[in-house]
């Protein structure tokens, strides 16, 4: 290929409204990424580009920093700048969270995250970074400026901030952007939800025959939160609706998240106690507060994102479960198949039941 008909091919307007070292740096780009320029390959010296654009050297320099910047080209004092070798490309999981206040239990669901990716992908060599956007969200250029360097070719949102979420819209724009649990307003992003609420009510109904007098809500203070992408707030509702319908008494024990895990396990004990047989608890998170119904006096049903928490309260009663690693890998798949990361995709949650009704 000459490099007379690459410069050809290296346009800029100088009537345009945007600098000329953008348009130049963006040409530039295309032709890297696009293969017209291969790894190893010198690019036209300044002067030539500069006389074949008509511009100073010092806009041609700025736009030659800017490719840099983004590690596709490398500069050497003296000598041509050459196209740098390709990256392995990488996805970032963009997360609200202070990673120095992480609890080994979040740190699990994002491990579970990154495993969900990796599957999806099948493929060892791509690369993952979690991105913990603590305090204030970082600006749309920051976050592309981040992209560029790391060769980001996909952004996973895990319950992020409405600040983030609305940088995140303009990102995707530009940058495949799938959310996992809730929409995000605006922008091109997709969305993994779950469908927990269709295998609630399924479990609900097969409850309901036993005609239970009272059907009683375990879990934290925030269950009754309608907030955008909160599971168990919905499931919370669900349930009420279900006690109405059924003519059974509602009770519930909700908690604040602050409280100690001693004190949660000591109230819920008394709390269980005071049931008649054959009530229908619902508990959001069973493993924090026990779970353990030696006598199978209740009939009782969560709902669980984590694979720990399923595989350590899966036989003791029924449980709904709609992994992180499920709804990551399906993002994985929409990031993978260009133009499906712009869909909606819901995932049935499954339903594991104990071992003696199984």
């Amino acid at each position: 290929m000459s490099e007379v008909g690459f410069l050809r091919r290296v346009k800029v307007d100088s009537r345009a409204p945007m600098p000329l070292y953008v348009q130049l740096s963006a040409s530039l780009r295309r032709e890297i990424l696009g293969g017209g320029l291969p790894p190893g390959a010198n690019l036209p010296t300044v002067q030539d580009l500069a006389r074949s654009c008509g511009m100073s050297h010092a806009t041609v320099m700025r736009a030659i920093e800017t490719l840099s910047g983004e590690g596709l080209i490398r500069t050497r004092r003296g000598a041509r700048s050459v196209v740098a070798a390709r990256r392995t490309p990488c996805t970032e999981v963009m997360l609200s969270q202070n990673p120095l206040t992480l609890s080994d239990r979040q740190a699990v669901f994002l491990q579970q995250i990154l495993e969900g990716l990796r599957a999806g992908y099948g493929t060892a060599s791509r690369r993952f970074w979690m991105n913990f956007c603590a305090g204030e969200a970082p600006t749309m250029e920051e976050v592309l400026a981040t992209t560029q360097v790391r060769n980001t070719d996909g952004l996973v949102a895990y319950r992020v901030s409405e600040a983030l979420a609305a940088v995140l819209a303009e990102v995707s724009e530009r940058v495949p952007v799938v959310s996992l649990f809730q929409p995000l307003a605006g922008g091109r992003c997709g969305v993994v939800e779950a469908d927990v609420i269709a295998p609630f009510r399924r479990v609900l109904a097969g409850f309901a025959e036993c005609g239970p007098r009272v059907m009683a809500a375990v879990g934290p203070e925030y269950m009754r939160q309608g907030a955008q992408g909160n599971p168990y707030a919905e499931l919370y509702e669900e349930f009420r609706r279900a006690a109405d319908a059924h003519g059974a008494r509602f009770r519930e024990m909700l908690v604040s998240v602050t409280a100690r895990r001693e004190d949660i396990r000591r109230r819920y004990q008394c709390f269980e106690d005071a049931l008649p047989d054959g009530s229908v608890l619902f508990l959001s998170s069973p493993l924090s507060v026990g779970g353990v119904d030696p006598r199978g006096r209740l009939r009782k049903v969560s709902y669980t994102e984590c694979r720990t928490t399923l595989e350590g309260a899966g036989r003791r009663m029924t449980t709904l479960y709609a992994g992180l690693e499920l709804l990551s890998r399906r993002a994985a798949e929409m990031l993978a198949t260009p133009g499906a990361w712009r869909s909606r995709s819901v995932v049935e949650a499954q339903t594991v039941r104990p071992a003696a009704e199984v």
